[in-house]
């Protein structure tokens, strides 16, 4: 009778899979920033260039990247915002939706990726 010894690869796999995943993230959310900024109305260029993204983080079986911007009118011109603000100020100001339109427009691309990535 001959022995048959089984190997499992299933750890080293796995870790290949989450480097893969992370690596998606990152290209990501940078096609994302970059697309925000590009899209951005510029006055002075603070907003256009303080978009970032953040590390990978990891929570339990899920991970996740963010890219946003830290100015306290980022949300203001994303969004749109009427009525007077904290300091009195009256605004009536449209959204641009710049760092929303970029996720839209990269959704297709970030698939993309996920399926070449993960399935070759």
């Amino acid at each position: 009778m001959a022995n048959v010894k089984v190997i499992s690869h299933r750890k080293k796999v796995m870790s290949r899979i989450e480097r893969n995943i992370a690596d998606i993230l990152i290209v990501g959310a940078d096609t994302v920033k970059s697309k925000t900024a590009q899209d951005t109305p510029t006055i002075s260029g603070d907003l256009k260039g303080s978009w970032t993204a953040s590390d990978v983080k990891d929570s339990g079986t899920k991970s996740h990247i963010n890219v946003g911007s830290n100015l306290e009118y980022a949300a203001r011109v994303e969004l749109g915002f009427v009525g007077d603000d904290i300091l009195g100020r009256t605004f009536n100001q449209e959204g641009q939706y710049m760092l929303t339109n970029a996720f839209k427009e990269s959704k297709s691309f970030i698939k993309k990726l996920f399926k070449t990535k993960l399935l070759k």
